[in-house]
């Protein structure tokens, strides 16, 4: 079961080493040296950030969206390679639908 919720201060950690480990692993002609931990703060600072948790309360991915602009869009959308092609994106783009719609 995936739960969908906002994400919370207490949630950074988590979120930095899976933004960290998924860049490393898709962008492999990349160096891995070139992400940082630090880099997840300020690739979603003014973001409204959603995360995917597991069963066990484990961050498996999270979506972020820039809403400062006239259309806000979708900027960031990462899932733990693990919890890949398990509908987990899907999952957080329709709860970001939900959430939109009630606004």
């Amino acid at each position: 079961m995936i739960t969908i919720r906002q994400a919370k201060e207490s949630d950074t950690s988590q979120l930095e080493k899976l933004f960290l480990v998924t860049r490393q692993q898709t962008f492999h002609w990349e160096s891995p040296n070139k992400f940082k931990l630090e880099d997840y703060k300020k690739a979603t600072e003014g973001e409204s950030v959603f995360v995917a948790e597991d069963n066990r309360g484990t961050i498996i991915g999270f979506i972020s969206v820039w809403e400062m602009d006239e259309f806000p869009f979708i900027h960031h959308l990462f899932v733990a390679s693990e919890h890949q092609r398990k509908r987990v994106g899907e999952v957080l783009i329709r709860n970001l639908c939900l959430v939109a719609s009630s606004l």
